[in-house]
């Protein structure tokens, strides 16, 4: 977006803008004449968005922080520009942690599950019937699987066929679901000190296994360290944290419980995919799928839960 873009697209919410801060490719930090802080976001479909910014509504009026959109002159909160649409969502002040701080504070993860699993509780009552429902199985063994073997044929590749097997698809496609996050990454948490201020970016939205956002979280943390032998030590606590808070509010069933190490493997087997053209991010990924593999007994059963 070019100044005269923003200034003319920013005219239809009646704000003049000071400066601008880059924060990712499809989202901008508005500062305004008045010091007042906005998040300008390009958006896609006009009905996902209407669904989004109507589930930030009802998770607002459930007491959690999260962006709600801005209503424009004409009383709409999605404009078009060019062809392109756009949403304008207040600043949620604060910052996102690094991966290993989140490590080096206690606190943080026991912060995360319980964030997490009031979101859960909230999202389980809001209207899904506008949402998509994925299976995870066949997003793994379907075309996860397709994209890994178009460019990975050595025999380490056996391990994952080996690992996708009946057992697995009946373990995945029988875990409890529910509307999620779906991206629930350590940076889309926002914290003031160290006290959770709000959850950001609800734009991949879906129906799928409950304990997908949890596990996500958690590799999220993972790719960040992984590098560093002994913050992966870090890391195993970090789960074991993360899980039991959120146990103790909003309570796992015993075949979740037993499942954290299959949905991360699932989740590592996506991102593989999703970097199978780049070759560095691929063989970063695939190194993280087999640690994860090869720690299968710590990261299953009810006593790793338990404190």
């Amino acid at each position: 977006m070019n100044i005269f873009d923003i200034s003319t697209i920013c005219g239809y919410w009646g704000i003049q803008i000071k400066d601008t801060k880059n924060l990712s490719e499809k989202a901008l930090l508005l500062i305004t004449s008045s010091d007042e802080k906005f998040v300008l976001k390009v958006k896609g479909d006009v009905k996902k968005t209407e669904n989004e910014n109507n589930l930030l509504d009802y998770i607002k009026s459930n007491g959690m922080n999260v962006p709600l959109p801005v209503l424009n002159k004409y009383g709409e909160t999605i404009v078009n520009h060019n062809n392109i649409n756009y949403c304008l969502y207040y600043f949620i002040e604060g910052e996102t942690l690094s991966a290993a701080d989140s490590l080096k504070y206690p606190s943080i993860p026991a912060l995360l599950g319980e964030a997490l699993a009031f979101l859960h509780i909230i999202m389980e009552k809001a209207e899904v019937s506008n949402f998509i429902e994925k299976n995870l199985y066949k997003l793994v063994s379907e075309i996860a699987l397709n994209e890994i073997l178009k460019v990975d044929t050595c025999e380490d590749v056996q391990v994952i066929l080996n690992t996708i097997s009946e057992e697995f698809q009946k373990r995945i496609e029988s875990l409890p679901k529910q509307l999620i996050h779906r991206d629930a990454h350590i940076f889309n948490f926002i914290f003031k000190g160290h006290e959770l201020s709000g959850f950001i970016d609800f734009e991949i939205t879906e129906v799928n296994v409950r304990i997908l956002d949890l596990c996500y979280c958690c590799t999220s943390v993972l790719n960040e360290v992984f590098s560093d032998l002994s913050a992966r030590e870090d890391w195993f606590r970090f789960v074991k944290e993360i899980l039991h808070q959120y146990n103790q509010i909003n309570p796992l069933t015993d075949y979740e419980k037993n499942s954290v190490w299959h949905v991360m493997l699932c989740i590592q087997l996506i991102f593989m995919a999703y970097f199978s053209n780049n070759r560095l991010l691929y063989e970063s990924n695939k190194a993280m799928f087999m640690w994860i593999y090869e720690n299968k007994e710590r990261l299953a059963g009810d006593v790793f839960l338990l404190k």
